[in-house]
């Protein structure tokens, strides 16, 4: 894999970029909790769904087979709740930050603006 540039202009209008640059100000502003509510979210959804993401994390990171359709309890290993600790802020960050940039898509095809990247996904 080649070394990938630091800076892609051309993605600087992506809505995954502005959404990105977007929500970061507001959050280092304004908080989680007040970003949640800012875009439409719950904290606590947010919360539940980047933890159940993290904990696929955790099982792949660690070779652990996941079973969505097992609903009992798992038990993890201290450094493994770490971990999912980790990735779970991270999800968090990704899943407003995906919330907004598909809103930011929405307004910039009905405004016949949508980031050229995008005509060319659907192809």
């Amino acid at each position: 894999m080649k070394p990938q540039p630091l800076f892609r202009p051309e993605l600087f209008n992506h809505p995954l970029a502005v959404a990105s640059k977007e929500v970061n100000d507001y959050a280092e502003t304004h908080g989680l909790d007040a970003t949640c509510k800012h875009y439409g979210l719950t904290q606590e959804d947010v919360h539940y769904i980047a933890m159940q993401r993290a904990l696929r994390a955790v099982f792949a990171f660690y070779g652990r087979n996941f079973n969505p359709k097992q609903l009992e309890t798992v038990q993890l290993s201290a450094t493994e709740i770490k971990d999912q600790i980790k990735y779970a802020a991270a999800y968090m960050d990704g899943l407003v930050i995906g919330w907004r940039a598909r809103e930011i898509h929405d307004e910039q095809t009905k405004s016949g603006k949508a980031h050229k990247s995008l005509d060319s996904a659907k192809t």
